[in-house]
């Protein structure tokens, strides 16, 4: 026996799940309402043939009281003419009456009835034994029939609904390794466009990758440009992760997905935007920055950035089934603001949210909560990792610094520290080595925006 095949490709694990979910729903829905009217049918055919027995027995009572056995056998006979009736038995003490043709197997297709007649209203003397059976094999076959052609119905639906939806994944799952395939390409290497049905918001996304990594490869070409390439391929990697989530879960286009996807796009375009905001200039053959703009700081809504960016963390980690997010804002009501570049902001919890669940080995919990003091907003993130030696504490903050990360570049934590300074505010680590790490924002709050306050209701 052949070994069963544990690689599948979306488009086979899509189309199968899909044809699983449509035969059994379908299926059962139509086996429930064919059966529903079967009941009923039966139940009304039954209450007939109650009906048609008892005048049939009534018939019977004389003559089988009189003793006219004769005229009771050919009144038992004539009862064949009524549909369904498949056998009459009438008995007395001293011999049988009528008898059916051929025994009748006992069976849910036959319905019977069977009634004693007495000489007496007080039925102290009986006279005979009456025994009815009908036939109701044809509301069976009818519902043998009905119930096959609902299965030949509902599968033809299912390969119509299933080739449906292999082609719209095709189309997806086709426009976004397009964009992964630029992402990763060399500089010189081109990815053949991909022909056929074109989704704007993917093409608009390949177009916006395609710049933006055009402008990160040209920078690489100077040392200076090496880190921020660096930067950006770090930085990069989350957004990144939520696409390839969408190829392997992504079926049809939900509002809720459609909005996580934008909001990938604009974490990948803050960042790129970001990189715009220093100028490099060339001196003596060396490159040295000759300005660097101010970040652009302006009051916002702390828990909403959080809010989003947990979202994405959890599209991110959704093949990780055994770690999940712990997500709390507790700030009374009240949106609670801070002046930051958000972009920023993002990033450096971003980095911080892949470490915590980097350090979780099998299953764990990263719990993230958004409070206030009455000076400062605060954002804490607690993992149950496998944690960090206390004495290495101090210099996770240092650049190039890193531990038990396969790959790690040191680059996370050195640029949320440098963030938070810009920021006015602090970034805390504790950890015991064992039982996890916690990892604390303190950012000073800032007065709520006119905007925001002219449209709360007096």
């Amino acid at each position: 026996m052949k070994k069963i095949a544990t690689r599948l490709t979306f488009n086979q694990f899509f189309g199968a799940i899909i044809l699983a979910v449509i035969v059994i729903y379908s299926g059962v829905a139509t086996t429930v309402q064919i059966f529903r009217g079967f009941n009923e049918t039966k139940k009304a055919r039954e209450d007939y043939q109650r009906v048609v027995s008892n005048l049939l027995i009534k018939s019977l009572q004389a003559p089988l009281i009189q003793g006219s056995y004769v005229e009771a056998k050919l009144r038992a006979n004539s009862s064949f003419d009524i549909p369904q009736v498949a056998c009459v038995e009438i008995s007395t003490k001293e011999r049988p009456i009528a008898t059916c043709d051929k025994p009748i197997p006992a069976s849910s297709e036959m319905f019977e009835v069977s009634e004693k007649v007495y000489f007496d209203e007080a039925k102290s003397q009986l006279a005979g034994d009456v025994r009815i059976v009908f036939d109701n094999s044809d509301i069976y076959k009818a519902v043998q029939a009905k119930i096959a052609a609902a299965i030949a119905l509902n599968l033809v639906l299912a390969l119509v609904v299933l080739v449906v939806l292999y082609y719209a994944g095709r189309v997806i799952t086709g426009q976004l390794r397009t964009i992964l395939d630029e992402c990763s390409a060399d500089g010189d290497q081109k990815i053949r466009t991909r022909k056929g049905l074109v989704i704007s918001e993917f093409e608009f996304l390949r177009q916006q990758m395609a710049t933006h990594m055009a402008a990160a490869r040209g920078n690489a070409e100077t040392r200076a440009a090496g880190e921020i390439a660096r930067q950006v391929k770090h930085d990069i990697r989350s957004p990144l992760a939520a696409l390839n989530m969408l190829v392997k879960s992504i079926g049809t286009i939900s509002e809720d997905r459609r909005a996580e996807l934008f909001t990938a796009i604009q974490r990948i375009n803050d960042i790129a935007n970001d990189l715009t905001q220093k100028r490099l200039d060339f001196s003596r053959g060396q490159l040295k920055p000759v300005e660097e703009f101010p970040s652009n700081l302006r009051p916002e809504n702390v828990a909403e950035l959080v809010t989003e960016l947990v979202a994405e963390k959890e599209l991110r980690f959704k093949d990780r089934s055994g770690v999940y997010f712990d997500f709390n804002v507790d700030l009374d009501g009240d949106a609670v603001f801070a002046n930051v570049c958000s972009a920023k902001f993002k990033r450096s919890l971003s980095n911080v949210l892949d470490n915590s669940v980097e350090a979780i080995s099998a299953s764990g919990c990263v719990s993230v909560k958004v409070s206030q003091t009455n000076d400062s907003v605060l954002v804490s993130v607690i993992d149950t990792g496998s944690g960090i030696p206390p004495e290495l504490i101090p210099k996770l903050g240092e650049k190039g610094m890193t531990f038990n990360k396969n790959g790690g570049t040191g680059l996370g934590l050195y640029y949320a520290v440098k963030t938070l300074s810009e920021f006015q505010g602090n970034l805390t680590v504790n950890s015991d080595g064992i039982s996890g790490t916690s990892v604390l924002f303190e950012i000073p709050k800032c007065r709520v925006p006119d905007s925001i306050l002219a449209a709360k209701p007096i």
